[in-house]
């Protein structure tokens, strides 16, 4: 193992950006020792002649046994060093007992320094980030006289190819990471969509911002955030209200707003009713946002969003989070005509005595799926909540038809205001119908719409 060198080279305020980088080849190089030089020139030889090229004054992080996930190498050496010879070939970071993955990270240059700074996990198990626990790391710095040496602004290589060993914490070390602020609690610094935000324009808000469907939320932090700690249960994601059927939202005193759970206008969601999102944290030495996406894509319609992030969010060092709330509306749009996707969870538990739904089944794993068949005329009748005739001429001698209804010569827009039950009756039917041939009982509409707040049985 090389031993490190004492620093002797200063660092500047500024830094450069070179590239991120993902795993290339292995290349065999020797390990030999560090050479040591002034931060103006090349290494002494024993007659005090100047050798030429570039000397590795000092990696910080040689030999300790002790490094965090989250820690920064820093590379010194002899000269100024040229940004496009830094790259995956001729600094590499690998992990393991043959050394053979590289690890994920990105490179920074600030004159004769290079930092390495490795990818920050997103993830509760660590399994994204570049650094793991307890895991031994070779670095080697390629030098003359391979082609892709690390050079100096004037091309001239690092004289020599050098291996160093670090190794990382254990993954029950309270200080697994680094606190990347230390003793200061987290803050979010900036939300989009707003705190506020409004599809209108209402006079309250001078500027509006337009929140419309398909939008993420997307959170930025003061600092680096513990991945175990972010969560639907620490970050909450809920909706409050929806607005009016025809006028959504419609602005007054107190939706400035002063109570970000209640904007004075719409109905009130009772009780809020949780807004089911993937959750993404992406962070690194510069950054750290949470990206709240919706499971089916787009925000609910005409409601009012609130996102809490309490303060069970903690930094890297065990900080609590400040808290924040931000609340938002979403556009009132027209009937949509369009494809979409339901899916049930433990809200609304599955009896499979009472149900004839498919459930953890080749073709729907994990759910409990219905069908909407888009067939027929969507003519159902003269009463939208009476099931439609089945076709009599096609079922058996004698088969049951009570209860149901002829068309009217009318298409049906199915889009009640009011809560509603669609009952197949209590009297199993066995005529066929016209929309699939099988005795299943239809309903039969042009359009399908269900607005916040209205719940359909069926």
């Amino acid at each position: 193992m090389t031993d490190s060198l004492s620093s002797i080279c200063g660092r500047s305020s500024g830094r450069k950006l070179v590239r991120a980088f993902r795993p290339l080849g292995l290349v065999a190089v020797a390990s030999i020792s560090m050479l040591a030089s002034g931060c103006g020139g090349g290494g002494g030889s024993g007659t005090g002649d100047t050798l030429p090229g570039v000397v590795l004054v000092d990696f910080l992080q040689a030999a300790q046994d002790n490094v965090p996930l989250n820690r920064t190498l820093e590379f010194r050496f002899s000269s100024a060093i040229d940004p496009n010879s830094v790259n995956p070939d001729s600094i590499q970071v690998r992990s393991g007992a043959l050394f053979g993955s590289q690890v994920f990270g990105k490179f920074i240059i600030q004159g004769s320094t290079v930092f390495f700074e490795p990818k920050l996990p997103g993830l509760c198990d660590l399994s994204d980030g570049g650094f793991q626990p307890n895991i031994d790391y070779r670095v080697t710095l390629v030098g003359s006289p391979e082609e892709f040496a690390i050079r100096n602004l004037a091309g001239e290589p690092l004289q020599s190819t050098i291996n160093a060993l670090f190794h990382t914490r254990l993954i029950t070390d309270p200080q697994l990471f680094e606190d990347q602020i230390p003793s200061a609690s987290p803050t979010v610094v900036g939300t989009t969509p707003v705190d506020g935000a409004y599809p209108q324009a209402p006079p309250a808000i001078s500027a509006p911002v337009m929140v419309q469907q398909g939008n993420q939320v997307v959170i930025t932090f003061s600092e680096n955030l513990n991945p175990c700690t972010v969560n639907e249960n620490t970050v909450l994601f809920y909706q409050y209200a929806s607005g009016d059927l025809v006028n959504g939202f419609v602005p007054n005193a107190d939706q400035t707003p002063s109570t970000p759970t209640s904007w004075g206008s719409g109905t009130a969601t009772t009780p809020a009713r949780r807004v089911r999102s993937t959750f993404t944290l992406s962070q690194d030495q510069l950054t750290t946002k949470l990206t709240l996406t919706p499971v089916f894509g787009e925000f609910p319609d005409n409601a009012l969003l609130v996102v809490q992030v309490t303060n069970n969010v903690q930094d890297l060092g065990g900080n609590a989070m400040v808290p924040k709330t931000v609340s938002f509306v979403t556009e009132n749009r027209p009937v949509q005509i369009s494809k979409r996707t339901f899916e049930f969870t433990t809200d609304f538990p599955y009896n499979p005595n009472l149900s004839t739904g498919d459930v953890n089944s080749a073709r729907s794993p994990s759910k409990a799926q219905g069908w909407l068949l888009f067939a027929g005329d969507g003519d159902n009748g003269a009463n939208l909540f009476l099931r439609s005739g089945p076709d009599t001429a096609n079922g058996p001698v004698a088969c049951v038809s009570s209860g149901f209804q002829l068309n009217d010569a009318n298409p049906d827009d199915f889009d009640p205001t009011n809560d509603v039950t669609l009952s197949t009756g209590a009297t199993r039917n066995t005529c066929k119908n016209s929309t699939d041939g099988s005795t299943a009982v239809v309903f039969e509409y042009r359009t399908f719409r269900i607005r916040n707040g209205v719940t359909v049985r069926l």
